[in-house]
């Protein structure tokens, strides 16, 4: 009888452990927050105290009162989400490594959110920025973003990507975003091809190419 109770309290414990491992975060802002955070005496836990506060009530006050900079930069990047507010990721103070890789993260998500091209230019991080740039181009639709990047061949391939989604989708309006003249042409082209619309050459400034779009419709002349 004792092996059998000894046998079925051990999983018992384990099954308690593993759920007070799932919900234990929620069980302890839930009793922090009607004690409040001040009261609690280690400065860490204080601050995770704080973060959780922070997050779950919408409270930015509540960041402020952190003392460990990374929690912080933690806590403004959550009511920089939260609220949709990029003035929270100005508050970022980034005095490191650690610090300033938290304040691109939160510039990189609210360039995202609001579909700003100008917050890409706010990364300190050069791959960030080329990151950024890409994924504005692809959501804007606007190959025109293509030209702030870094060189030569990520510009070109920023551009191939546009001209392949325009002409997948027969998105016209794409290659008339193009910087350059060529290349707004070179798009027409590429969509004219690829869905066999070849009245959509009439559209290509360029002489030559305007001949050479022409001549993708009788491919045997």
């Amino acid at each position: 009888m004792k092996n059998y109770k000894k046998g079925f309290v051990i999983p018992l414990v384990i099954a308690i452990i593993a759920l007070l491992g799932i919900g234990g975060g929620a069980y302890y802002y839930k009793v922090i927050y009607k004690t409040g955070c001040e009261k609690v005496n280690v400065g860490t836990s204080r601050d995770a105290c704080y973060l959780l506060e922070a997050k779950n009530s919408n409270k930015p006050a509540s960041c402020e009162k952190i003392k460990i900079q990374s929690t912080k930069a933690d806590c403004y990047v959550a009511m920089a989400d939260i609220n949709k507010d990029v003035n929270f990721c100005e508050k970022i103070y980034a005095q490191d490594g650690v610090i300033t890789d938290k304040k691109d993260e939160c510039f990189g998500k609210m360039a995202k959110t609001l579909l700003s091209v100008d917050l890409c230019d706010k990364l300190s991080n050069s791959l960030g920025k080329s990151d950024c740039y890409n994924l504005m181009s692809n959501l804007l639709e606007n190959p025109a973003v293509c030209s702030k990047l870094f060189n030569s061949e990520q510009i070109q391939s920023c551009k191939s990507v546009q001209m392949s989604n325009a002409a997948k989708d027969k998105n016209l309006s794409i290659c008339g975003k193009f910087l350059d003249n060529l290349d707004k042409d070179y798009c027409l082209i590429q969509v004219a091809i690829t869905n066999h619309d070849y009245s959509i050459c009439q559209s290509v400034q360029d002489i030559k190419y305007k001949a050479s779009c022409e001549l993708k419709r009788y491919p045997s002349r």
